[in-house]
């Protein structure tokens, strides 16, 4: 369940997110500026210009204004939206 997107940071969180991988995670809010390459049992429409926030597990913390790729993993979450997840990215642009 994964989409390759490309996003422009529009806001970052300074909290640390409890996650099973090693290294800490955090999240950031971002514009998608596209997405492509979705599975067909991706249960969370994704759209150019959306506004979604995404949990970035590993790399450098991204900052406001930063554009990149990756692959974005929709994890489900009983009783909440899935979750976006970004295991590794391509920085295009740090600003």
């Amino acid at each position: 369940m994964t989409c390759f997107i490309e996003a422009k940071v529009i806001g970052t969180s300074s909290a640390r997110v409890k996650h099973t991988v090693a290294s800490p995670s955090y999240k950031v809010k971002v514009k998608l500026l596209s997405v492509s390459h979705c599975g067909s049992s991706v249960p969370m429409a994704l759209n150019p210009g959306d506004i979604v926030e995404i949990t970035v597990a590993k790399g450098d913390r991204l900052r406001k204004g930063d554009t990149f790729k990756a692959n974005a993993e929709e994890r489900l979450r009983m009783g909440h939206q899935p979750q976006l997840l970004v295991f590794s990215y391509g920085l295009n642009k740090r600003r």
